[in-house]
């Protein structure tokens, strides 16, 4: 068994083991909470920064210091608000005995996500050293669990699925 085979056993087994933990509501609600918080910055922390400026004149003297505190503001209200609904979900399945779905399901999604990554990070190294024994060395499930790391996240973003798919059909 290569390096190679290693991480990606390691990083199957840990996400997995995470994803049982956590649960999918919990994970989703992680990630949706992250990019709903920016989002609602983007749009709502001029405003709340004006309202800190007009209660709080003492304090905020400077405009751009105001709405970066209303930036702050906005993004923690709608990731803490974004988890509080995400436990409260997590109570519901907990009480319809469907808790073990969530579990199961985290598991899985867990492993998905981490893996993209993975590959996200493997493309970006084939990039920089294509002739890195790593790529040519995978013998786990005859080098197929490998190829089909480094092929997922090509082709789930489709960007850079013609040249660097390319490049990962020489690695066979």
């Amino acid at each position: 068994m290569t390096t190679i085979d290693i991480i990606l056993l390691i990083v199957i087994g840990a996400s997995l083991v995470l994803g049982l933990y956590k649960g999918i509501i919990s994970q989703i609600a992680s990630i949706g909470g992250v990019i709903l918080g920016i989002i609602a910055c983007r749009f709502f922390s001029d405003d709340v920064g004006g309202l800190y400026m007009s209660w709080f004149p003492d304090t905020f003297t400077n405009a751009t210091l105001a709405n970066i505190a209303g930036g702050i503001t906005v993004y923690l209200v709608v990731y803490f608000g974004i988890g509080a609904f995400a436990s409260l979900l997590q109570r519901i399945t907990d009480t319809l005995m469907a808790g073990w779905l969530d579990h199961l399901l985290g598991g899985v999604f867990s492993v998905f996500k981490w893996l993209i990554l993975l590959s996200v990070f493997l493309n970006l190294f084939y990039m920089i050293a294509p002739h890195c024994i790593i790529f040519h060395s995978s013998s786990l499930a005859s080098g197929r669990l490998f190829i089909f790391v480094m092929q997922l996240a090509p082709k789930l973003f489709g960007v850079m699925a013609g040249p660097v798919g390319d490049m990962i059909h020489n690695i066979t």
